[in-house]
């Protein structure tokens, strides 16, 4: 017998523990809802300022307010989806 035969009854090969992967459909589409949510705010205000810049405040702060809102609703909508997933698993 050999140094470098090792008996086949004595090799113990590593077995990983069996580990549930757990699929969350609606994570991928809540980060990419807010995600889109942000661009669309980021241009909103780029909008506004350059309304302000030439002289239409009125419209500038309608589309600031508009935006606002748009970014509070989906920070609610945000937090609201993450306490009710958290809450199944």
């Amino acid at each position: 017998m050999s140094v470098f035969t090792i008996p086949s009854d004595t090799i113990q090969l590593p077995s990983a523990p069996s580990q549930k992967i757990e699929y969350t459909p609606n994570f991928g589409i809540r980060k990419l809802f807010v995600i889109i949510v942000v661009i669309g705010i980021i241009s909103a205000l780029a909008v506004a300022a350059l309304m302000y810049q030439h002289g239409d405040t009125q419209k500038s702060g309608i589309v600031l307010m508009t935006a606002g809102g748009i970014g509070l609703l989906t920070m609610i909508i945000s937090a609201i989806g993450k306490a009710r997933s958290s809450t199944h698993g």
